[in-house]
């Protein structure tokens, strides 16, 4: 294995396969975690890779796997992560952390793998070609079901906003918009 053009192929892509690994993992340790996981078994299986150029999206599959994997495991073998909203004098962060809740609950709803294209295409800004050649599926394909995954999140939002009728969208894309930067 020729661990120097391993890390020469990783380096590019790794502020973006980190910020969504932390997305698809719901925190920092945990994305972090995930990362390292994906690394390790990519190292494992490089020799595998037969194109070098389909780097990337081999890489991201890998991550997608590892995520699912650390789904499968029992619950009771989970780790529960305690967040600690961060806060500066005079801001109130009730509104900004109730939408952040609200945008990582919508994505809870979802398949591993339709959470990886949301992530991937919305807050990564990934093209549908790429998304296709990473899921060697159609482009048709990947449109319908990030549609559908869309469908789902907005039906879980509708039926929790109304819930919470103190949070204005305009927070929640700002939420949005904020853990993007907080996690690139």
């Amino acid at each position: 294995m020729d661990n120097g053009l391993f890390w020469k192929l990783l380096e590019p892509i790794h502020p973006a396969a980190v910020a969504f690994s932390r997305k698809l993992a719901g925190g920092r340790d945990e994305g972090d975690d995930l990362y390292q996981d994906a690394v390790l078994m990519a190292m494992r299986k490089f020799r595998q890779l037969k194109e070098r150029s389909a780097f990337k999206p081999w890489f991201f599959r890998i991550v997608v796997n590892c995520g699912k994997n650390r789904y499968r495991t029992p619950w009771h073998r989970r780790k529960i992560p305690l967040s600690n909203p961060e806060s500066g004098p005079n801001i109130d962060p009730r509104g900004e952390h109730e939408a952040r809740r609200l945008l990582e609950g919508a994505l809870k709803e979802l398949s591993s793998d339709d959470r990886a294209l949301i992530i991937l295409h919305d807050l990564q800004g990934w093209s549908m070609p790429d998304l296709a050649t990473m899921l060697k599926k159609p482009e048709g394909t990947v449109k319908n079901r990030i549609f559908r995954a869309k469908q789902k999140m907005r039906k879980y939002l509708e039926r929790h906003l109304q819930k919470c009728k103190n949070i204005k969208l305009e927070e929640a894309a700002y939420a949005l918009q904020g853990s993007k930067m907080a996690d690139d």
